[in-house]
């Protein structure tokens, strides 16, 4: 074998090294994005709000105790909206479905009833919801 074709071996093996690393790093990337993105837990909103706002301006002892309980409403108020669009994301998704289940085959439905169902689960461990509030009840 010259060392020409040597060469080219072995360039052709580094070629073919480093796109499977590319392709391995890059699904690993995406296997994990999805799968820690499902592990975190929602944000306590109030604890946020509190924390930006420490952080932001710094209150008196006596200020403290004034704001909080406008921390509480306030937190209290952003969970809910959090609560209420997420219920209409899930219901909008379920119509969605609802009409696209006659286009489909048996096996296509049921593939799509196990996305689904593993959706409504998500949503309710992530956010503690009853399944009425993730949409698995009321489409």
């Amino acid at each position: 074998m010259s060392n020409l074709n040597r060469s080219r071996l072995l360039a052709y093996m580094v070629v073919l090294f480093l796109a499977g690393a590319a392709t391995g790093a890059l699904i690993t990337w995406q296997l994990a994005e999805r799968h820690f993105a499902a592990l975190r837990p929602a944000p306590d909103i109030t604890a946020l709000l509190r924390d930006r706002l420490k952080a932001a301006v710094p209150l008196t002892a006596e200020q403290q105790l004034q704001v909080e309980p406008l921390l509480q409403q306030a937190g209290a108020r952003m969970q809910q909206m959090r609560v209420d669009h997420i219920a209409q994301y899930s219901r909008a998704r379920a119509e969605f479905y609802h009409q696209l289940e006659p286009l489909l085959t048996p096996a296509q439905r049921q593939s799509l009833a196990t996305m689904e169902n593993k959706y409504l689960e998500d949503i309710q461990r992530r956010y503690n919801l009853p399944p009425d509030k993730a949409g698995g009840k009321n489409p």
